[in-house]
């Protein structure tokens, strides 16, 4: 806590506003408006930023709705003191990966020093100051000493400090000086107006930027989705501090690094509801600049906290440029679970982070997220999360959700992934250089569980899908065939839901768009169709894994409709899948009409391929039907189902079947229909 006298006169606007609401505790909307009082003359000083943070205390909130313009005997009162805590106390995110530790720098130690009363700024500079890798450099402690007198021993600044001279990894007494001599120069520098007219310090950046240099694992991207630009910064902190200082000086005296050019919109942030990000403001700089280049053609604006992440495949240029580094983009949808060996073979430490993209939560903003791998072992990997923590889980809980690594390139010719001339077949029986140790065909190898897995393990997902149309394209094609065709696929969709996702677009792009091969995904599904759980499977796993976000939904869902005719049940699942994890209305209204449609174009020609692949899924959708339709839409269209299942001879006891669905569970009103076979009573 820090003691500060502010001018009543100059600050009466916020003490009137901070007055007039609610003696209980100022929201976050309140926040908002104090802000925008202050910048009312466009520009917002430190001190006012102090001012409102401290409104976070009740017992600041009580001075302020205490406080009279005169004194007990009426003389004038100048002045306001307020005990303010500058520092910004870390929480907790949420567990997310089954079997996760977490090392939480900002809670575990930062808060901790930060509460305790006892440890006074002067104790952490002793302990500084009595470090032997300064004992042992006057030099170095010299600098250090010039910061310490440059920050007014402010305890966050010291704190941070302390942290630096034994972070880890370690710098070597000549890069710290080198790192101080920056500081210095920061803390003193003149920086651009949009920063200080912002509410931002000289010394307020410097202390900011040595948070992230000495803690980069704490460096966080806070309530806005921009996991891909935080983890480039807290790579460059981690692997050239000095570089980091220098570009974080130059984007804040409005001066480009490299291609990267400021980025101001972070001025804005606050000054309307949810539209602050809560990052430090090194990140702010540092992040808005990085994402601008992301972004590339869209101006990115963090006031609006739902702007797009940006794909690896750019994040690995920025690293390339910041770090002199030769990495590539290596993809789970092109490898499959090989990709884990590339991400082993890349040696990830703090030394050597490497960037990943992976399937982090099951839904929302960080369903795709960008991490830093630190460190891999037999059994468990360690990443930074840009939440602000270091995670540690087994390498099986990675395995379903890794998505995409920037490594360095030619990793991929360490593994034992066949060249696409190894994975060649005529007549379903594969060259002789592949078969070995296999001496059976290739449909009895993949059909035989002990042979599956090693055969399949090395090879690339294209690979797969090549191997898929060689067996389409057998003179004959057998029962064996089929089998094996289906256990390729079963073995592609082994992943997390964005994974096969994944999986599902290069099978779109490799059979859709190969017009040679002329075969497509339903055509496919049409050619395996049997009357077993495996074809069941598979043909679920692949309309589960078709995308339903709307931005997805308009790449694919022409296709779907055209290539998905009216009496294909995976269609219909489709359409389902819509409705139930759509929060689109319309799309759901949409697709409602669809599962209508296909249901009356029911006849006993497509019966077969409704019951192989999900009896009960009927069952699902009317009941979904009924819980959003009225009970005369819903009658109706148990007049369609069981007219064209049953035939139209049997419409003059439909009453009797709508009446009876009424009174039991439908399902058994449907298996009724169905016999066992699939085939109508």
């Amino acid at each position: 806590m820090t003691e500060i006298k502010f001018n009543v006169n100059q600050f009466k606007p916020l003490i009137d506003t901070a007055k007039s609401f609610s003696k209980d505790g100022i929201d976050e909307s309140e926040k908002v408006k104090l802000l925008q009082k202050a910048n009312e003359d466009g520009t917002i000083t430190e001190q006012e930023r102090l001012f409102i943070k401290g409104l976070d205390s009740d017992v600041n909130l009580k001075t302020v709705n205490d406080f009279k313009s005169k004194d007990s005997k009426g003389k004038a009162v100048s002045s306001m003191t307020l005990d303010i805590d500058n520092y910004k106390e870390e929480t907790a995110s949420s567990d997310v990966i089954k079997g996760a530790t977490y090392k939480d720098i900002g809670i575990n130690k930062f808060n901790f020093v930060m509460k305790d009363k006892n440890i006074k700024p002067d104790t952490l500079k002793t302990q500084i100051l009595d470090d032997n890798v300064l004992k042992n450099n006057k030099n170095l402690a010299d600098k250090v000493n010039s910061f310490m007198t440059n920050i007014g021993l402010e305890k966050e600044g010291l704190l941070y400090l302390k942290e630096l001279v034994n972070r880890d990894p370690k710098l070597s007494p000549d890069k710290l000086e080198k790192v101080m001599d920056k500081l210095n120069e920061m803390v003193k520098a003149n920086y651009d107006s949009k920063l200080t007219n912002s509410g931002y310090s000289a010394k307020s950046l410097a202390i900011s930027a040595l948070h992230d240099i000495s803690a980069p694992s704490n460096i966080s991207q806070k309530y806005i989705g921009s996991c891909a630009g935080t983890t480039v910064q807290s790579q460059l902190a981690l692997k050239n501090p000095l570089e980091y200082l220098k570009m974080v000086d130059s984007l804040a005296k409005n001066q480009s690094h490299k291609e990267f050019q400021p980025n101001w919109t972070f001025t804005k942030e606050g000054l309307k509801e949810d539209s602050d990000t809560g990052r430090n403001i090194s990140s702010k700089v540092m992040q808005n600049a990085i994402m601008d280049v992301l972004n590339e053609s869209d101006a990115y604006d963090s006031t609006n906290l739902d702007s797009d992440g940006a794909g690896m495949e750019k994040t690995v240029k920025a690293l390339n440029s910041l770090l002199g580094t030769n990495l590539q983009t290596y993809k789970y949808e092109e490898l499959s679970n090989n990709i884990i060996e590339i991400l082993k073979a890349s040696k990830p430490s703090k030394n050597n982070p490497i960037q990943m993209s992976m399937s982090y939560e099951k839904k929302g903003r960080d369903s795709l997220h960008a991490v830093n791998v630190i460190g891999m072992d037999k059994n468990n990997v360690t990443i930074i999360n840009p939440w602000g923590r270091e995670e540690t889980f087994p390498i099986k809980e990675l395995e379903n959700k890794i998505m995409k690594i920037n490594a360095p390139k030619g990793l991929d010719s360490t593994l034992s992934i066949l060249t696409k001339d190894q994975v060649s077949a005529k007549d379903s029986v594969f060259n002789r250089n592949i078969m070995s140790p296999f001496t059976d065909g290739i449909s009895n190898v993949i059909n035989n569980p002990n042979q599956r897995t090693e055969f399949l393990k090395n090879m690339s997902v294209e690979q797969k899908i090549d191997l898929i149309k060689k067996l389409n394209d057998s003179t004959i094609l057998t029962d064996g065939d089929k089998t094996a065709m289906l256990k390729i696929l079963e073995n592609l969709f082994d992943g997390s839901a964005n994974q096969d996702r994944q999986i599902v677009y290069k099978i779109w792009d490799n059979l859709i768009d190969d017009k040679a091969a002329k075969l497509s995904l339903p055509k496919l599904l049409d050619t395996l169709k049997t009357d077993n759980s495996l074809y069941n499977n598979v043909a679920t796993q692949i309309y589960e894994s078709l995308p339903n976000s709307d931005s997805d939904k308009a790449r694919m869902l022409g296709k779907v409709e055209n290539l998905f005719n009216p009496s294909s049940k995976l269609g219909k699942e489709y359409m389902g899948s819509l409705i139930k994890n759509s929060d689109n209305s319309e799309v759901a209204d949409y697709a409602t009409d669809m599962v209508k449609m296909y249901i009356s174009s029911l006849n006993s020609d497509n019966l077969y391929t409704v019951n192989t692949l999900a009896k009960d899924s009927i069952n699902n959708f009317l009941n979904k039907i009924k819980s959003t339709k009225s009970e005369d839409e819903y009658k109706n269209i148990m007049f369609q189902v069981t007219e064209n299942l049953l035939g139209k001879d049997v419409s003059d006891n439909i009453d009797k079947i709508s009446n009876s669905s009424k009174k039991s569970n439908l399902k058994e009103v449907l298996t009724r229909i169905f016999t066992d076979s699939g085939t109508l009573k």
